[in-house]
């Protein structure tokens, strides 16, 4: 059965960046040009070395960004629904991206290539202005990340993260939080024990 673009998630996330005016020939045009795609648990969305040329919406589901440091991966930050994600570098560069994004659970996603997000955003000005604050959003989640990184302790790092992200603590596998936070899985163990207590 062929999935279509769901208009009023689309009109939501419009309104979750602050953008809430945008017509309904804007919409149907927007939705014409989007690709929904549905991609298993576990499934590599993009690979660092590759071209990533596009702009996806999770619409369901949820992804880890990721990239290699001394044969380990290092978990740089999730992407729940709603959100935008793309390989900044490579997008905006055309450079090969320095990031992979994997499904940490089954997942869909709408997708969309540069040149026709660049054909909208000369089109229609709410289009443009959402396509520049989820970029906006999607750098400001990533400062969030570092600013995380930033905390002494390890109690502090969790605590802020379950704050900033209540709906991934319980959604992901420890190893790839405690990634994510700079600290050892056996150490986030620990502050997890402290907080039950």
């Amino acid at each position: 059965m062929q999935q279509i673009v769901d208009l009023e998630f689309l009109k939501a996330c419009f309104k979750s960046v602050g953008v809430n005016d945008g017509s309904v020939a804007m919409f149907l045009e927007v939705a014409s040009k989007i690709e929904i795609v549905s991609i298993k648990k576990y499934g590599i969305i993009s690979k660092v070395g590759e071209l990533y040329e596009c702009i996806g919406l999770v619409k369901s589901g949820l992804l880890r960004v990721y990239y290699m440091k001394n044969g380990r991966e290092v978990t740089e930050g999730f992407v729940c629904p709603g959100r935008t994600f793309t390989s900044v570098v490579s997008f905006f560069s055309g450079k090969e991206s320095n990031m992979s994004v994997e499904a940490e659970e089954d997942t869909v996603y709408y997708r969309m290539p540069y040149a026709d997000i660049e054909a909208l955003c000369k089109k229609f000005k709410s289009f443009d202005l959402f396509f520049q604050q989820s970029m906006i959003a999607t750098i400001s989640t990533l400062n969030a990340y570092s600013e995380i990184l930033q905390l002494d302790s390890a109690d502090e790092k969790y605590e802020k993260f379950c704050e900033m992200f209540p709906d991934v603590v319980l959604r992901v596998p420890s190893i790839h939080i405690a990634s994510c936070l700079g600290i050892t899985p056996e150490t986030l163990s620990r502050v997890r024990g402290r907080r039950c207590k």
